[in-house]
């Protein structure tokens, strides 16, 4: 299985879903893209990406 392809076209339909107002479905498909992320280590923030925002690095560790 191609994760990559899969997560992408998972990406794809949430975007176009979001668009259309389709929310509940988006939400959906939006977990569907979660347990793909977490399985393969494939994916990051679609919304942050899609956005214009900066994906977040790696976190960051309050000091000491």
């Amino acid at each position: 299985m191609d994760a990559q392809r899969v997560y992408a076209l998972l990406q794809q339909a949430c975007m176009l879903l979001e668009d259309a107002g389709n929310y509940h479905i988006a939400a959906h498909v939006g977990q569907a893209m979660a347990l793909v992320e977490e399985r393969y280590a494939v994916g990051g923030d679609h919304l942050a990406e899609r956005d214009g925002a900066p994906a977040p690095s790696d976190p960051v560790e309050p000091p000491n």
